[in-house]
């Protein structure tokens, strides 16, 4: 058997997130994790086949 802790909506931010975390009740370990947004501003494209440690310097700009 599986618990599922769900935080729904993720306050502090831009849009909607919601988060899940699927703990095996034995281990206590997580077995999956989810994160789901639907505030779309193409971050993801600008930042495609970049060196990360662009990142903060172009986001902040934006």
């Amino acid at each position: 058997m599986a618990t599922t802790i769900s935080i729904d909506p993720v306050n502090r931010i831009e849009g909607h997130l919601k988060v899940e975390v699927v703990l095996n009740e034995t281990s206590g370990a997580v077995d999956e994790a989810k994160c789901t947004g639907n505030l779309f501003r193409g971050f993801e494209l600008i930042m495609n086949k970049r060196d990360p440690r662009d990142a903060p310097v172009i986001a902040q700009r934006i």
